[in-house]
Order: C-alpha cells, then sequence, then structure tokens
C-alpha cells in the first residue's frame, strides 16, 4: 500500500467519522435510548435488598444518571442515602462506535464483508462498553453496603474499571476493526477488492 494510499484512506475515516458525529441528534439520541433501554433490562432492580433505576440525564459527566439505593438503610419515610453514577453514553458508546464505523466503512472490502464486520465488531464494542457499565455499577454497590468489597479491592476494581474506559475509547474500535477485517492469506486476497 503506497502512501497514497494510505492518505486517501485516513481521509475517508476522518470525513466518515465526522458525518457519524454530525448525526448524534438523529442516531445518536436513538442509540442512547437503545442503549439505556438495554441496560435497564440488563442491570435494573427493584428487589427488597435494592433498587438500581436508569433515567435520561443532562450533564456533562455524563447523559444517563443510574441511582442505586441500599433499602436497608432507608428510613419509613423514603429517605436514606443514594448513589448517582452518572455514565456518559455518548463519550463510552456512540464515540467509539463511529469510529469503529468509519474504519469499517473507509476499509476497501466487499459491501458484504463490511456489512459483516459492521454487525460483529459493533456487537462486540457494546458488549464492552455494558462490561464497563457493569464494572461501574459492582462499584457503587461496593460503597452502598451492597457488595462486599475491602478498600484494597476497591481501589483494584477502580483501576481496572479506568483501564477499561481508557481501552474502549480508542484501542478497542481499532483492535476490533483488525479482527474482523483481517483474513488468512489462503482466502486469495478476496476481502482486499473494492467493493463499489
Amino acid at each position: 500500500m503506497s502512501r497514497r494510499d494510505i492518505a486517501r484512506f485516513l481521509l475517508r475515516v476522518v470525513v466518515l467519522f465526522c458525518l457519524l458525529q454530525l448525526s448524534w441528534p438523529l442516531l445518536g439520541r436513538w442509540y442512547e435510548e437503545a442503549f439505556r433501554g438495554v441496560a435497564s433490562v440488563l442491570f435494573e432492580r427493584d428487589s427488597a435488598e435494592r433498587e438500581v433505576t436508569f433515567r435520561p440525564h443532562n450533564s456533562r459527566a455524563g447523559d444517563t444518571r443510574v441511582e442505586i439505593v441500599n433499602r436497608k438503610l432507608m428510613a419509613l419515610d423514603g429517605s436514606g442515602p443514594m448513589r448517582e453514577l452518572d455514565f456518559g453514553v455518548w463519550s463510552l458508546g456512540w464515540n467509539p462506535t463511529t469510529l469503529f464505523c468509519a474504519l469499517v466503512l473507509a476499509t476497501p472490502l466487499t459491501w458484504s464483508r463490511r456489512w459483516r464486520a459492521l454487525v460483529v465488531g459493533a456487537a462486540g464494542l457494546q458488549v464492552l462498553v455494558l462490561a464497563v457499565l457493569a464494572m461501574s455499577l459492582w462499584l457503587e454497590s461496593s460503597f452502598m453496603g451492597l457488595v462486599d468489597l475491602s478498600p484494597t479491592w476497591q481501589g483494584r476494581v477502580g483501576t481496572l474499571k479506568q483501564a477499561l474506559v481508557d481501552a474502549t475509547r480508542l484501542a478497542a474500535p481499532v483492535l476490533l476493526w483488525v479482527m474482523v477485517i483481517y483474513r488468512k492469506p489462503e482466502d486469495g486476497g478476496k476481502g482486499s477488492r473494492k467493493g463499489h
């Protein structure tokens, strides 16, 4: 691949990424609501011991607020301590997803391979984002007495969560892109043709 080919590829990635970012008011809001819906199904709880709820929230920290309540600590009038976790679906979900999509769409593959790569890679990326959310909820629950973690383990979980957050923002989309577009040499190079 020549320098000119690399430059064209990078230009296509930048243009596609910018176009996908500009689609946030329409597609991104839909993505945010869909992500919040899936997260609610997986993690929302309303039991005798705990209550975990998801709701929209507009702030710099995040566009989704998760409220965690330990009902054993609540008074009869419903007052008591509550943890609020602001989770940025835009920064942790939409941005990496659009970067991954831009990389795949800019890669000279047949359209059938591009669509397969988009489905598999984007799904894998969403699983990673949900794993970050699960770890965040686990850590926040430990501060409410719902999970038994020592201060040492709280620090370790916090460090691991931050490492996952950092990886999700840039490394994960790029690694997933490499994994889903890679094809062994014995395939005869079919994946290197442009899909026009």
